[in-house]
This record gives structure tokens, C-alpha cells and sequence, in this order.
């Protein structure tokens, strides 16, 4: 299924649900209140596409998922337009970009792995959660740790030196793919092996001259 939120006076959102239902997508849907979300036909589904109308407050899109993640366990994952992303290869020295795909995994952010002829790259697209002001600390810090031999992604400027740009209306960066997958379940050999890595990155971040308020620390500083 695919949902339009939006006014259905809106000849923008009515066309959005033309174009879904011309793809391919056969139930396609013009939502326009709460009320009207189907919860019961989207439990039986596996996946669903939601859209929205230029004129949709961003609050609207939210309290739709919102409703639907009330009711059922999901994966949310955000899609970027296929130019968007192509487009990147313009802006840093990294080659032609042949495939990318999204990576379900990640807490905060929405991440693409994408690949050129010879290399493979992170790209991260910063959501709200992230305070855009805190954003360079966490690049420079990447960086100086990559140049300390932590084992940690190093991020990549673009052409005009900057680690940060813009991917249509969010703050975007680029950095090196490492080799690894999540471990389901950890042992204790494990437990030991992260210590022993948090106090190697400690011992190194003492040579680092940055610094940054905890925003997770209980103590007021």
C-alpha cells in the first residue's frame, strides 16, 4: 500500500496517488485525517510507501507514523530521491558512483552504503534528533581518532574542504566503509575485547583538543 497525507483539495497530493497507483501500486490512498487511517489493512502488510503533499506540515507525516507504530512493531526507513544521491559524486573525489541501497540498521540517522568502482562509503543523512550544531564536533573527532589508528569511520571532505553539505533540506556527511557486522549475542571474550577498545580510544582522545557537554550525562556540569 502507499499513503498521500495531504488536503484532497490538493491537486499536488491527488496527483501523488496517481502517480503511486500508475507504478504499480494499486492500493494507493489519499489520507487526510487520523481517522482515516486503515490500521487494520496495514497490519496485513509487509511493506508500505508514505508520501506527502507540499503543502503537509511535517507534524502530520509524524502522527501517521505515529499511529501505525502504536499498533505494530516497524522498520522505518527513509527514502532519498536516486538523483539526490547520484549527485554526490559530484561534489567529492571519490569516483563514479555504481549502486547504493539503504542499511536498515542505525539508532538516529537514515544510512546508505554506496559503492563506486573501487571503494565502498557511508553516507549518513543527519535527522532531527541530531542538533545541527553539534554536528562538526562529531566529524572532527571522527577524523582525529582515524588518525590516531582507531579503528573508527574517518569522514571525507568534499571539494570545497567541508566534512558537512546539505541533501535537500537535511545535513548529510560521507565516511569510510569498515568491514563488520552486529553481534547478536555476546560472550564474555567480547565484553573484554569493547573495554579493552573504549580505553585505547580514551587513552588517544586525551592528545584530542576538543570538547563537548554530554548531552546523556545525569550531572549538571
Amino acid at each position: 500500500m502507499f499513503f498521500v497525507i495531504g488536503s484532497r483539495n490538493s491537486s499536488n497530493s491527488k496527483r501523488l496517488v496517481e502517480v503511486a497507483s500508475k507504478a504499480g501500486c494499486n492500493e494507493s490512498e489519499l489520507i487526510h485525517s487520523e481517522s482515516e487511517i486503515p490500521l487494520e489493512k496495514i497490519g496485513k502488510c509487509k511493506t508500505i510507501g508514505i508520501s506527502s503533499g507540499a503543502s503537509a506540515p511535517e507534524i502530520i507525516v509524524q502522527d501517521f507514523i505515529g499511529k501505525i507504530k502504536e499498533k505494530y512493531e516497524v522498520q522505518i526507513e527513509e527514502v532519498e530521491n536516486k538523483k539526490d544521491i547520484y549527485n554526490i559524486q559530484k561534489f567529492f573525489n571519490i569516483g563514479k558512483i555504481v549502486s547504493y541501497h539503504g542499511i536498515k540498521e542505525g539508532i538516529e540517522n537514515t544510512n546508505y552504503l554506496i559503492s563506486t568502482k573501487k571503494q565502498k562509503f557511508i553516507l549518513t543523512i543527519f535527522e532531527k534528533r541530531v542538533k545541527k550544531k553539534d554536528l562538526p564536533f562529531f566529524m572532527k573527532l571522527m577524523d582525529k581518532l582515524s588518525n590516531l589508528k582507531i579503528k573508527c569511520p574517518s569522514p571525507l571532505k568534499n571539494k570545497k574542504g567541508n566534512y558537512l553539505f546539505n541533501l535537500r533540506s537535511k545535513k548529510a556527511c560521507l565516511v569510510s566503509f569498515l568491514k563488520g557486522k552486529d553481534k547478536k549475542k555476546l560472550k564474555k571474550k567480547d565484553l573484554y575485547v569493547i573495554g579493552k577498545n573504549i580505553g585505547i580510544m580514551h587513552k588517544a582522545s586525551r592528545k584530542i583538543k576538543l570538547y563537548r557537554k554530554n548531552s546523556f550525562s545525569p550531572l549538571k556540569i
